[in-house]
Parts: C-alpha cells; sequence; structure tokens
C-alpha cells in the first residue's frame, strides 16, 4: 500500500472500541505511544507523538491477525513558520469588497444581510477615526426585522440599526436604553430615512458625527 494514500480508520466514528494495550516506541527516531485496540473482529494499532499526540502511523489487521493496511508519515513539521503576511486580506481583482476609511466589509455579508432582512442593507461611507467593523446580526423586534450593524472603538460601540419601513420614538428610545446598560458613556441618537429605509445610529460620539455617518449611507 502506497504509504501517502489515506486509510478510514475504523475507530473514527465509533468510540466504543477495546483498548488492548499500550506501549512506548520510536517512529523515525521519534518517541510515540503505540496503542492497540480492538473494534469486534478488527485490530488497529497507533503511533501516537509523545509530544503533540499527532497519529504518526496507522496499522490495520484482519480477523487472522494478519496486516491488512499501513499508513504512516514520514515527515511531521512542528510549529512551522508562516509569512508574516500570511493573514492579511488582499482581495483578487475579481473579488468586491465594500471599502470604507479603515475597515473592509465583504459584499457577501451585505447581500446576506439584505436576503435575511428582506430589503437592501447599507453600510457607511464614512466612520470616525479609530472604529472598526466589529459585527452585525438581524433581530426581531417591535413585530419586524431590524438589521444592526456595530463599530468598536476601545470599547465604545458605534451602532446603526436598520429598518424597512419607520422606528417610532418609542422604539428608538428603547433602543437606546437596551445599549445604555451596557455602556459606561451617555449615548446620543440621531435618525434619517433614505429611500424608505429607517436609520438610527446610537453611540458616544456627538450629534454631528452621527449625523455624518448617516448621511454618508446614501
Amino acid at each position: 500500500m502506497n504509504p501517502s494514500t489515506p486509510i478510514r480508520s475504523p475507530f473514527a466514528l465509533n468510540f466504543s472500541s477495546d483498548f488492548v494495550a499500550i506501549e512506548i516506541g520510536y517512529h523515525f527516531d521519534q518517541p510515540v505511544y503505540i496503542l492497540t485496540l480492538r473494534h469486534n473482529v478488527v485490530t488497529l494499532r497507533l503511533w501516537i507523538d509523545m509530544d503533540e499526540f499527532i497519529l504518526l502511523r496507522e496499522e490495520r489487521f484482519n480477523t487472522v491477525n494478519k496486516i491488512q493496511s499501513i499508513a504512516y508519515r514520514t515527515e511531521v513539521i512542528k510549529n512551522p513558520r508562516f509569512p508574516e503576511d500570511v493573514f492579511v486580506y488582499s482581495p483578487q481583482a475579481n473579488v468586491e469588497v465594500y471599502r470604507s476609511r479603515n475597515q473592509w466589509i465583504g459584499v457577501r455579508e451585505r447581500t446576506l444581510l439584505s436576503e435575511l432582512s428582506g430589503f437592501t442593507v447599507r453600510f457607511p461611507d464614512r466612520i470616525p477615526n479609530g472604529y472598526r467593523f466589529w459585527r452585525s446580526n438581524i433581530i426581531s423586534e417591535f413585530d419586524h426585522e431590524i438589521v444592526i450593524i456595530q463599530f468598536e472603538n476601545a470599547g465604545d460601540i458605534l451602532s446603526i440599526f436598520q429598518n424597512l419601513g419607520t422606528f417610532s420614538r418609542a422604539e428608538t428610545a428603547t433602543l437606546r436604553r437596551y445599549l445604555s446598560e451596557e455602556s459606561s458613556k451617555p449615548l446620543n441618537v440621531q435618525t434619517r430615512n433614505v429611500d424608505g429605509i429607517s436609520l438610527v445610529a446610537i453611540g458616544s460620539l456627538a450629534d454631528g458625527q452621527l449625523k455624518v455617518v448617516l448621511d454618508s449611507m446614501e
């Protein structure tokens, strides 16, 4: 059997196997635990790396205790070094993204929010310095679907609510009260309506800054 050919262990989805024995051994000069397990009439031997508990070798024996298959790793690289830019998001030329001044938000996320809410969700083109996109969600409140987009800056949260229709003054006050319970700073509120979509921005920013954010959501 080709060592690089993967085999399916009979124990992968069944943990009722009988433990038979454990030994100490080596695999390519690497100290290992050798476990012998039995499942029904099939026996399996596993070579487990002592440090990282990585499966290095597997032997399967048939009903007459003759070896049926072998699979093993010839090289294991521990704690590999990655290039510093490997986790930096660099979109390809054919990938659409929404970019504001200091954050990236995928078009896919906007599309999904729009599909789930039933209206075209908007993101601000301008947000204050230091704020970055944090999270988004859809909640059922006041008998309709509300989209929440939140930005964060050192613990300060800017929340933007969107709804197809209008938010009443009582509903806006309720949203502000909810957020005030988790904020150590006084929260201000600004509202706007764009093409039938009601927008409410709530945060510790000044009223003028909140208005700039909403005005950028054309």
